[in-house]
């Protein structure tokens, strides 16, 4: 008896592992991958990305949704990993039997494969971006055609100059995930709020990279209104937070743009 439940728990396993490679195979995205787990595990399903943003959900009901999200001691919670990268993590709630281990893992380390993927010209973007940023700020870029032929490229128009934002954030306490990559989505809806070509960037990295966000166009109420959006959407979103943001005035040449970078960030400093 014993050994025909062992072989009926193994078939299980290995038709939800089927199911859940199946939805990958099929670049259906993650959404529908998320449905393939919550059937495959029998379970309500999240999806997080490493920035805190919620990818993909598979539940019973908007409270079922509701509650998984928010109720930490009725959920499991696994990191989602590729090479030595956290990519996310998965919350799952089972509704019947925990599903055996070895499909846990094996679904854990298919979703970690698929965020990964799905982000990758999402990261070639942001890379993008932050080159340009730190190649202009720190003058390493000096003409003014290539410069509005790079701004072009990443879809903003910089032939009028522009304006610097600096945002300085860090949490008072410990934060799980890529707290920086959070706080850059967020930053960067606020400014895409206002200006939809802004351009946003963690610049350099680390521990002391700054955020960066450049404003196209030399209008000083347009600039002004972007930063006062970038404010309002850290601080909604980021409590626990310790926030500084400087603005520079707005700088007519591109070529001058590493100036209201320096000035942008003497702001924030003081």
């Amino acid at each position: 008896m014993a050994q025909s439940r062992t072989k009926a728990a193994a078939a299980t396993s290995l038709a939800g592992l089927a199911e859940v490679s199946a939805a990958v195979e099929s670049g259906s995205g993650l959404p529908e991958i998320a449905r393939a787990v919550a059937r495959a595990l029998d379970a309500s399903v999240a999806i997080i990305d490493a920035s805190s943003s919620v990818l993909a959900v598979a539940c019973a009901s908007p409270e079922d949704e509701r509650t998984l999200l928010s109720d930490e001691s009725d959920r499991e919670t696994h990191e989602l990993r590729v090479a030595d990268a956290a990519v996310g993590r998965l919350l799952l709630r089972t509704r019947g039997e925990p599903a055996p281990d070895e499909l846990v893992r094996m679904v854990v380390t298919l979703i970690g494969l698929e965020v990964e993927r799905s982000r990758g010209p999402e990261r070639a973007s942001e890379e993008a971006v932050s080159a340009f940023l730190a190649d202009l700020l720190a003058r390493r870029v000096t003409d003014r055609e290539n410069i509005i032929a790079r701004g072009h490229e990443l879809g903003a128009d910089l032939s009028d100059g522009a304006s610097t934002i600096v945002v300085k954030a860090r949490p008072q306490q410990p934060e799980s995930g890529d707290w920086r990559a959070r706080v850059l989505t967020i930053a960067a809806r606020g400014a895409r709020g206002v200006a939809r070509d802004a351009l946003a960037a963690i610049v350099d990295g680390g521990e002391t990279g700054e955020l960066v966000v450049v404003v196209p166009g030399s209008d000083f109420e347009y600039a002004r209104r972007a930063v006062r959006a970038v404010r309002r959407e850290l601080e909604a979103n980021l409590s626990g937070y310790a926030l500084a943001i400087g603005r520079s005035r707005p700088a007519s040449d591109p070529v001058d743009l590493h100036r209201a970078g320096a000035e942008a960030l003497l702001a924030a400093n003081v």
